[in-house]
């Protein structure tokens, strides 16, 4: 019996070794597979980061484009703002000058009580023409505003000189310095 027991002993051992391997094994495998699990998951982290770098410089290179063309529009705006403000004041100093030299181109020609009814038209073309050119400064920015003040206040000295003079004639003051004093107010307002 002895040798029965011993055969079932070494059967036993036998049993436990080889359990023993297999678990070994077994547990290689797993070690094995979580290592790998392992790298995979660096490796997709790895590029989960480069993916996103990339998006960000994207992201970043799409921004600095916007920012440029909003820029350019901006300048093309600005541009286009200042050519028009050009064009603007352009206009308005040739009306004004218009204005101022027609005004005195009437005004020179009043000698009489006929004359200065002769001028009473143009007088009041010249009133319309001051209401259209103050319409067109109210619009201006204040800077731009005070060079038309300056232009206006030169012409207005010029005109109120010349007014003082043909009101001094006989009877001519009678006729047109009604029509002249509103021109004459409206034109303060500029000055």
């Amino acid at each position: 019996m002895r040798t029965y027991l011993t055969l079932a002993f070494g059967l036993i051992t036998l049993a436990f070794f080889v359990g023993c391997a297999d678990a070994t094994k077994k547990a290689e495998e797993a070690g094995n597979a979580v290592e790998y699990a392992a790298e995979e998951t660096g490796k997709a982290v790895e590029e989960a980061a480069e993916t996103a770098g990339d998006v960000a410089e994207d992201v970043a290179s799409k921004t600095g484009e916007m920012v440029e063309e909003t820029g350019k529009k901006a300048g093309e705006v600005v541009e286009d703002t200042a050519a028009a403000g050009l064009a603007a004041g352009k206009e308005l100093r040739e009306g004004l000058d218009e204005f101022f030299g027609t005004a005195k181109e009437t005004l020179g020609k009043v000698t009489d009580v006929e004359s200065a009814k002769a001028a009473l038209p143009k007088l009041s073309d010249l009133e319309a023409k001051l209401d259209s050119l103050t319409a067109k400064v109210e619009k201006l920015p204040e800077g731009a505003k005070e060079a038309v003040k300056d232009v206006a206040a030169k012409g207005h000295e010029e005109l109120k000189k010349l007014g003082e003079k043909i009101n001094a004639l006989p009877g001519v003051s009678d006729v047109i310095k009604p029509k002249l004093d509103a021109l004459m107010a409206k034109l303060s307002k500029l000055t």
